[in-house]
């Protein structure tokens, strides 16, 4: 179980995704946070189509159009439920294939302040109402 965060810093071109293809074939993570991948709605689904069906994408371009968080998982080793994805940041309630339950957050923070200090606030907030171990990547 290998789980990655990569801020890809942009993936719409081909040698990026090219990349990312190779990486994980050769390093064969099971979950994969790519952050600040800019791409859209339609060019994540194009994605997705150039890749094995044993994986499932999320995204929170529905809250930023900047394509900031994609988050990728093998469905043979994870099952997943989002919790919240906000702009900053996308929280799933795990469970793997061996029954190890966690929150994991793959954050990405902005620039702004005033922004991070809404991002730890909502976090801070909904991490009290969990009884997993949590990790934020």
């Amino acid at each position: 179980m290998t789980i990655i965060a990569w801020n890809v810093r942009g993936l719409n071109a081909a040698e990026k995704q090219l990349a990312v293809f190779k990486f994980l074939k050769n390093h064969k993570p099971t979950m994969v946070g790519l952050l600040e991948n800019k791409l859209s709605t339609a060019a994540i689904h194009n994605l997705r189509n150039k890749m094995n069906n044993s994986w499932s994408f999320l995204d929170n371009n529905i809250c930023s159009c900047k394509g900031r968080i994609l988050v990728i998982w093998n469905n043979s080793t994870w099952q997943v439920e989002p919790t919240h994805m906000p702009s900053q940041h996308i929280s799933l309630n795990v469970v793997n294939s061996g029954g190890l339950k966690m929150k994991i957050s793959f954050v990405y923070a902005s620039n702004f302040l005033r922004d991070r200090e809404l991002l730890w606030a909502a976090i801070s907030k909904e991490s009290i109402y969990i009884d997993m171990p949590l990790s934020l990547i």
